[in-house]
């Protein structure tokens, strides 16, 4: 996300400037969480930092990359945190979405 801040400051776009300056604080200063969202979190990290890309940037967490996981670390999940984690990476691809 600091390289789009760093092409958004050569172009003199002063919006994308503010919008990705204010992103990069959120992510820099999480929200706090509840004990089981911060958990789902940190899973959602790993997770993320794995992601495949294509030239179109990073590609969605895929379900079978989730199962995965989960059956490598011997987890379980319930549907409720399936859909959350479906919603942190819907959020994710929406906020480095820049408009051309």
């Amino acid at each position: 996300m600091e390289s789009f801040l760093r092409q958004a400051r050569d172009a003199g776009d002063s919006d994308s400037v503010a919008d990705l300056t204010h992103q990069l604080d959120q992510v820099r200063e999480p929200p706090v969480t509840v004990p089981r969202a911060a958990w789902l979190r940190g899973i959602y990290l790993r997770l993320s930092n794995r992601r495949s890309s294509s030239m179109n940037g990073p590609e969605p967490i895929q379900f079978s990359e989730i199962a995965a996981f989960l059956t490598l670390h011997q987890l379980t999940l319930e549907s409720w945190e399936i859909q959350l984690l479906e919603t942190m990476d819907i959020a994710f691809l929406q906020s480095i979405n820049i408009p051309e």
